[in-house]
């Protein structure tokens, strides 16, 4: 089982928070050769324009709500490769907020975001819907992206 402070130590280490509370990674540690990068899983993150489809723990089916790099209650979603991930814009510890970490892995891989759900401030039950566009991934602010729909949750 994996606790949170395994998870929070890898995180510490630069692992993703998704990868960090997912029991294939674990379990890559836990083989002889251990500490390795990656769980051997054909998976993977947004760097590699997927959600992690093979993720396997305590998250499932709320990858959504915590960001998927610090692990911390998520601020945004992204929609990529049929999933949702959160993220959030809290500062990490090298001064870079983990919105903007994410947004410049999606620029320089030209990871196409089907779509992001971002809170309107001052009412944490409505939330705009942006689809896909252009300059999504150059203008994450959303000033250059289309607003689909207002949708509550």
């Amino acid at each position: 089982m994996i606790t949170a402070e395994m998870a929070e130590r890898l995180i510490d280490t630069g692992l993703n928070a998704v990868c960090a509370w997912c029991e294939h990674y674990h379990d890559a540690l836990d083989r002889p050769g251990g500490g390795m990068v990656s769980c051997g899983k054909d998976c993977g993150g947004p760097a590699m324009g997927r959600a992690f489809p093979q993720y396997k723990g305590p998250m499932e089916g709320y990858l959504h709500a915590f960001c998927l790099i610090c692990g911390k209650s998520s601020d945004a979603t992204l929609a990529i490769g049929g999933r949702s991930l959160g993220v959030c814009n809290r500062q990490c510890s090298d001064g870079v907020t983990c919105m903007e970490k994410i947004k410049g892995v999606l620029a320089m891989k030209k990871v196409v975001v089907k779509e992001r759900v971002v809170p309107i401030v001052g009412d944490g039950d409505v939330y705009v819907r942006y689809t896909e566009n252009s300059r999504l991934l150059l203008d994450f602010s959303g000033g250059s992206a289309q607003a689909s729909s207002i949708t509550k949750f």
